[in-house]
């Protein structure tokens, strides 16, 4: 893992507990919504890209992810 000591930064890997909620609200998508294929696809490289934005700023849990955190990475997309 890259990035700074405490783990924060470019290159850090997504928290395990991140990892897995991730995960579990795929299969909600894949099983419970009937979602396509494609939509899958685009909503795990979406969901990729914001891990990678959390993982950046040392969060490792959803607890920590406020209102404020959304929106920079929103505003990021743009």
């Amino acid at each position: 893992m890259t990035g700074t000591p405490d783990g924060a930064g470019a290159g850090a890997e997504p928290a395990p507990a991140l990892r897995r909620a991730v995960r579990g609200y795929l299969d909600h998508l894949t099983v419970e919504r009937g979602l396509s294929a494609n939509t899958l696809s685009s909503y795990r490289r979406d969901l990729e890209r914001y891990l990678a934005t959390l993982a950046a700023a040392g969060i490792g849990d959803l607890a920590a992810v406020g209102a404020g955190m959304v929106e920079s990475h929103l505003t990021r997309l743009r």
